[in-house]
């Protein structure tokens, strides 16, 4: 890892929770605080997606030994419903009252997928 990646992640580590803090508050009308608390909450949200998303993936491999099709579906599927529990994380970890529906599915994947973007650049790929 360049010194360039490790400051990005650091970078990525902090800004995540805010920006989706900022995003929330502004798409779907919710009210969480600008505060450390808050922003603690958000990112133990998303250490609870990413844990779910990896104990699907497990699951995808430990199924793809048994049949390749099935292994491919699990993960394929894991990533399309990331969205909805990374919802239902924040939902449930911040207190939050977001709603899951397909504009809400949307927007948090145009989200997460913003966010790997301005990733990516923090760390210069």
């Amino acid at each position: 890892m360049t010194p360039r990646q490790a400051i990005g992640t650091i970078v990525m580590l902090i800004l995540a929770p805010l920006i989706y803090i900022a995003a929330f508050n502004a798409l779907f009308g919710t009210t969480i605080p600008w505060t450390f608390t808050a922003w603690l909450l958000i990112f133990l949200a998303s250490v609870l997606a990413a844990v779910i998303l990896i104990a699907l993936i497990v699951l995808g491999a430990v199924a793809f030994v048994a049949n390749a099709i099935v292994g491919v579906v699990v993960i394929v599927v894991a990533f399309i419903t990331l969205p909805i529990y990374f919802l239902w994380s924040v939902n449930t970890v911040a207190g939050t009252a977001i709603p899951l529906t397909l504009g809400t599915y949307a927007f948090t994947a145009l989200i997460l997928l913003g966010e790997v973007v301005l990733s990516m650049a923090l760390k210069g790929k």
